[in-house]
């Protein structure tokens, strides 16, 4: 029985799987769960280097799960959680080495990153290696708990009480705003601006929220264009954005003098995106800077026809992408280039391949076939690339062999005999060392 078991898992690939003895068929189970426990590991490594590279840019993808959702056919939620564990990794290197080693489980694994640094690490592996999954999860929450309490207990000795909201314009032309509130206020404000995120990122959410970024930036403003889409209808007029630029730069497609009223200078290529898709009253310069003309947004696409475009698209047609909440109507050929209303030059883009295609340095052309296909900065069309990988190279087994990875039919199980879980004693344990690594600042009035 021993021999059978020991048999490498390749040996038997080509026997009936009926005719296994069901302790082989148990041993080769759990042993192929290790090797592919060790891959999983490589691979996040991989998706880590990908997404550090930004190496998804190159396809027009707003992150890395993005392009895993495109590329690898993960749902968004799943991606999310792949690119956080990859990134994770980095600075837990006992984590990793047990990963690797197909010692530890992605479930495991996915647990542990959520709340290990480098002084409970140790603790949180020999845990999970002692422990089933389930029981994993549940000292991660109770701890992740422990954490808050003690954070939350700290916060509230350290809060100052005076708020404010501020809001400038930084040299570069960025709007910053800043704002200290109540905690009761910032609560509503939060959970207004994480509903705005959720619906920009995914129709289902995600456990993790993005990093910082243009999505968490873009919430803020859909939060504000919301407010002001309820108002009352006799003050809309005040909200419409107004721009003062000279005239050839929304006509004639060239650079000039193109500003915010009241508000910093902007790029002629945010104009003309703003110009694309949504209201705007232009004022428009003469050769001296003095308005010319006021426009009455008649750049703006007529609902009617956006209608259209949007019943026949849903959602953008950007390669890969399919987001349908917040997207623009597009002109392939831009208004600022002489292209008309017409169908077949307008597209549904959401907001970030819209900016893409404007400011980005991204163009978009419509094939013959009606295929819209994208055009990279440097002037090469975005296509698929095949790349092979060693076809005969013997499986995951012998690339983790490869690697110096010993993989058995008890490597990935759990040192684990039924006896209860101590969440006081375990949790108890991991604060001290979280307090270790976070000592409370002295108080200045000692």
């Amino acid at each position: 029985m021993t021999g059978m078991i020991g048999m490498t898992a390749g040996a038997v690939t080509k026997q009936v799987l009926g005719e296994l003895p069901t302790e082989r068929l148990e041993a080769e189970i759990t042993e192929l769960a290790g090797h592919l426990a060790a891959a999983e590991c490589r691979w996040l490594e991989l998706v880590a280097e990908f997404d550090r590279r930004k190496a998804y840019e190159a396809w027009g993808c707003i992150s890395c799960a993005y392009w895993l959702s495109w590329h690898c056919g993960l749902d968004l939620r799943s991606a999310r959680d792949k690119v956080r564990v990859g990134r994770a990794l980095e600075a837990l290197p006992i984590v990793r080495a047990k990963f690797a080693a197909g010692a530890l489980s992605y479930s495991k694994v996915r647990a542990i990153t959520r709340v290990a640094t480098p002084g409970t690490e140790h603790d949180l592996v020999m845990l999970a290696e002692h422990s089933t999954t389930e029981q994993v999860e549940r000292i991660v929450r109770t701890f992740r708990r422990g954490i808050e309490i003690e954070e939350e207990r700290r916060g509230m000795r350290e809060r100052h009480l005076n708020t404010s909201v501020q809001f400038f314009w930084d040299d570069d032309g960025s709007g910053i705003v800043y704002a200290r509130l109540n905690p009761e206020d910032a609560a509503v404000v939060r959970r207004a601006w994480e509903a705005a995120r959720d619906e920009l990122v995914t129709a289902d959410g995600s456990a993790e929220p993005p990093a910082p970024g243009p999505v968490a930036a873009r919430a803020l403003v859909v939060m504000a264009e919301s407010y002001l889409a309820s108002g009352p209808a006799a003050r809309a007029e005040r909200y419409q954005v107004m721009i003062h630029a000279d005239a050839e730069v929304l006509t004639d497609d060239t650079d000039g003098r193109c500003e915010l009223d009241d508000g910093p200078a902007l790029s002629p290529d945010t104009a003309r995106r703003i110009a694309c898709d949504q209201p705007l009253v232009a004022v428009l310069l003469d050769s001296l800077g003095r308005p010319a003309e006021v426009g009455t947004k008649t750049f703006d696409v007529p609902e009617r026809v956006k209608r259209v475009v949007r019943a026949r698209d849903r959602g953008c047609r950007f390669p890969g992408c399919r987001q349908r909440r917040f997207t623009h109507v597009h002109h392939v050929r831009w208004r600022s280039r002489g292209g008309p209303h017409a169908l077949d030059n307008l597209v549904e883009l959401c907001w970030h391949h819209h900016w893409l295609v404007h400011e980005g340095g991204w163009d978009l052309c419509v094939e013959p076939s009606g295929e819209l296909t994208a055009i990279q900065p440097n002037g090469e069309r975005l296509t698929f690339r095949s790349v092979t990988i060693d076809p005969d190279d013997g499986g995951i087994e012998r690339r983790n062999a490869d690697h110096g990875i010993v993989v058995g039919s008890g490597t990935c199980e759990p040192a684990w005999y039924g006896d209860p879980l101590d969440l006081d004693l375990i949790v108890g344990g991991l604060m001290q060392h979280w307090v270790r690594e976070h000592p409370e600042p002295d108080d200045p009035h000692d």
